[in-house]
């Protein structure tokens, strides 16, 4: 395995592949245009729970097409990359909101910035340009990937009603 790059330069790496696969991707954005949708990557060392919420929850997204002019494009999944650990209360937002989870896409690249193989992701989107970055992380740079979420508390609590009720059960 290669030394991973910086993130943005890994980015460059993985839309010129998108490229490749006759797929559009913004010279100044971290966009690509596949299958009639918009792929949006956004990556951040660290990033404010509030902040996390409002900007995954907005899909217009400005790009430019030129020198001197910008279209509002309608993104319809987002992908969050992170070279370090990203706060708890992120993944909880994503644990507990299931719409988001069908649009939203976490990376967590920490590990593999200290010098270890593995990405914790969290994506049950259908983004046809998520799967492909990662088999590109996976193919270019040995990473190997485990989905993660936290559980909500509400689910939390189910469990611990289930557990008193089974036991209670067990013993009736």
């Amino acid at each position: 395995m290669g030394r991973i790059p910086r993130v943005w330069d890994l980015l460059d790496q993985f839309k010129r592949r998108c490229d490749l696969r006759g797929w559009w991707s913004s010279k100044y954005e971290d966009i690509v245009h596949a299958n009639g949708e918009y792929h949006g990557f956004i990556w951040a060392r660290r990033v404010h729970p509030k902040t996390f919420r409002v900007i995954a929850s907005n899909r217009l997204r400005p790009i430019r097409e030129n020198d001197l002019s910008y279209k509002i494009v309608n993104v319809s999944y987002a992908a969050w990359i992170f070279p370090e650990k990203p706060q708890g209360s992120i993944l909880l937002i994503m644990s507990e909101d299931q719409s988001l989870r069908k649009t939203t896409a976490i990376y967590d690249l920490s590990d593999v910035y200290c010098g270890g193989f593995i990405c914790l992701k969290i994506n049950e989107t259908k983004s046809v340009v998520f799967h492909e970055f990662e088999s590109f992380l996976k193919s270019e740079y040995q990473i190997d990937f485990v989905s993660g979420l936290p559980p909500s508390p509400l689910e939390e609590i189910r469990q611990e009603k289930e557990g008193i009720s089974n036991l209670g059960s067990a013993y009736a």
